[in-house]
């Protein structure tokens, strides 16, 4: 069996959100995981409800692994892979929001 090994940054207040979160999929597809994201209940229905607790388990623990201290912090309390990726795009698009109207602001 062999073992895939990725490498990619910790996500954290610095890192470019969409760039990780791309990357954080095409790991998870090459997981076949990535339908885990979209919550159980819309996982195929050809799993049972185990393998798809089992697939959001996963997914939520192989986020925590890609999380800087401080981000880990602000979303721990998540306790599915939707919940999580949904949490994360809130506080990391709305620092990019944040910070394009800084930009525009200085123009």
């Amino acid at each position: 069996m062999t073992s895939l090994k990725f490498e990619i940054s910790l996500l954290d207040r610095n890192t470019r959100f969409m760039l990780w979160q791309i990357k954080m999929q095409t790991i998870l597809v090459q997981m076949d995981l990535e339908e885990a994201l979209l919550g159980v209940d819309k996982m195929p229905s050809t799993l049972t409800e185990e393998k798809k607790k089992r697939k959001d388990r996963k997914v939520l623990t192989q986020l925590h692994l890609y999380l800087s201290n401080k981000i880990f912090q602000d979303v721990m309390k998540e306790k599915t892979a939707t919940g999580l990726w949904k949490r994360l795009e809130q506080i990391c698009m709305s620092r990019t929001l944040t910070r394009v109207d800084q930009r525009a602001e200085g123009l």
